[in-house]
């Protein structure tokens, strides 16, 4: 009778065992199909590899990596500001709350009229994730995400501060370019050519023979310029992709009109293996006058620089501080000083 009872005890133990198992395997599959509709972010941020970002009517962006280097719409290298400001909201983004059943109808209707497409690549072009990010709540603390192919939207936030984060997601494409003046490599520069039209006496070239490099006056070529280190000449090619641009300005009134004028400087670079040389034009802006640009002997011999306009053989029109090219805005006189 006793060994009759503890058998049956047993028995109910493992009936009870198998019917938790049971249940909790059910819970957790019920929770994790509930909440994937949630898990926007990406959790390590080197499985990010492209990211496509599209809206209606508006241009589409490509964001690649490409030897661990980002690249925007297989064109141009990325400006790696916008960069981390995006990788940070793919990584980071987070639930804030879930919005009240009487507001889907319009917050719906909002992600498909402006809703961003946002689809996420890893590194053997596997699709790691999808989602619509729409308007900015009315508090103005949180968006509006739609995983894609669920009807649960949710208000996403960073870091429990109130801004768009639509924002970081969002930018024109000039916006997501580098801002390098001239986007080349030192070790893919051959030699530099840098012009003054209006003062020939400050032209000069630096030209590359194996690892050395010679210094020579435009105006004057037979002059002796020994005197002049290597190392110091190697240094002013390793400044080239230093200059940087404040914005690019290619829908400007005065493009044409600036781009038709003698440049105030023009920098020329060879590059290796490569027949034509990559140049870009400056002009120089006078704060104090309405004018565009100011190219008057009196103004120029001032050298008191604070913007400049520029046109790039790329096609580019461009804006840029003093501060930003003084580095490679040199002349001969320079040169010979070191």
């Amino acid at each position: 009778m006793k060994n009759r009872t503890f058998y049956l005890i047993a028995l109910l133990f493992v009936v009870l065992g198998f019917a938790s198992w049971w249940l909790i395997t059910r819970s957790d599959k019920k929770v994790s199909s509930n909440t994937a509709d949630r898990q926007f972010a990406i959790e390590n941020e080197d499985d990010i590899h492209k990211i496509f970002m599209v809206r209606k009517g508006g241009q589409a962006i490509q964001l690649e990596k490409k030897e661990g280097v980002w690249y925007v719409n297989d064109r141009y290298i990325a400006f790696l500001n916008p960069i981390q400001n995006l990788m940070y909201a793919l990584t980071k983004i987070s639930v804030k709350s879930i919005p009240p059943k009487a507001a889907y109808e319009v917050i719906m209707k909002d992600l498909s009229e402006v809703g961003l497409k946002v689809e996420i690549y890893g590194k053997d072009q596997e699709k790691l994730k999808t989602y619509y990010v729409g308007g900015v709540t009315d508090d103005e603390t949180g968006v509006y995400f739609l995983m894609e192919g669920s009807r649960q939207p949710y208000i996403m936030y960073l870091d429990k501060k109130v801004a768009n984060v639509r924002q970081r997601y969002e930018l024109a494409l000039d916006d997501w370019r580098d801002r390098a003046l001239i986007p080349l490599r030192p070790e893919d520069i051959s030699g530099i050519k840098v012009e003054y039209p209006y003062e020939p006496e400050r032209s000069f070239i630096i030209e590359q023979t194996e690892n050395k490099y010679k210094l020579i006056s435009i105006a004057h070529p037979e002059s002796n310029t020994e005197m002049v280190k290597s190392k110091f000449l190697r240094s002013y090619v390793d400044n080239i992709p230093l200059a940087m641009i404040e914005a690019y300005k290619n829908t400007h009134p005065a493009k044409t009109q600036i781009s038709a004028k003698t440049p105030y400087c023009r920098i020329s670079v060879a590059r290796q293996g490569v027949v034509d040389s990559f140049f870009v034009n400056l002009y120089p802006v006078n704060e104090e006058q309405e004018e565009p640009v100011d190219l008057t002997p009196e103004f120029l011999k001032q050298r008191k620089f604070f913007r400049f306009f520029a046109n790039r053989s790329d096609g580019d029109f461009l804006i840029m501080q003093m501060q930003q090219i003084d580095m490679i805005l040199k002349d001969y006189q320079d040169m010979i000083k070191g």
